[in-house]
């Protein structure tokens, strides 16, 4: 299990590895995009989007992610950056995600709840320890949108 000074570590990578300017990620970095969805989304009200909206295209993900946890990953890493005015990452949350966990509320609610100032964008990442590969979700208040993409 990861402890606090590991996290320190993991987010210096991420950073060192994925982050140009303190502005976004460029996830990939890690490699290229093997599956993206994107949904509308309402930026009226505390809800942006139902889990139930995303659960059919959830499905490849999720069953991906299950596939990690068999390969012996007792958690995941998640990273929340909020990109302030489309300039400036704001490094909100980092943690483990286990494998009993429901995600997809995890993310949706966390997104929800937690907008970026200015209309920025606002990205949730699930990492494999590695870094091999990334699953993202990202909202775009400019746009009313989120999309989930997964790299490597």
């Amino acid at each position: 299990m990861l402890d606090e000074l590991d996290f320190h570590k993991f987010l210096g990578k991420v950073r060192s590895e994925l982050v140009d300017d303190d502005c976004g990620i460029e996830l990939s970095r890690i490699g290229p995009i093997s599956y993206s969805r994107q949904h509308t989304i309402s930026l009226d009200g505390n809800k942006l989007i139902d889990v139930q909206t995303l659960s059919d295209d959830w499905g490849p993900i999720g069953d991906f992610l299950k596939g990690q946890f068999e390969k012996n990953e007792s958690k995941l890493v998640w990273l929340k950056i909020n990109v302030i005015d489309q300039a400036i990452n704001d490094y909100v949350g980092i943690g483990m995600i286990g494998r009993h966990t429901d995600w997809l509320r995890f993310i949706t609610s966390y997104l929800s709840a937690d907008r970026a100032d200015q209309s920025g964008d606002s990205i949730i990442v699930l990492f494999d320890r590695r870094l091999s590969w990334a699953i993202s979700f990202t909202i775009s208040q400019d746009h009313s949108t989120l999309t989930m993409e997964k790299f490597g």
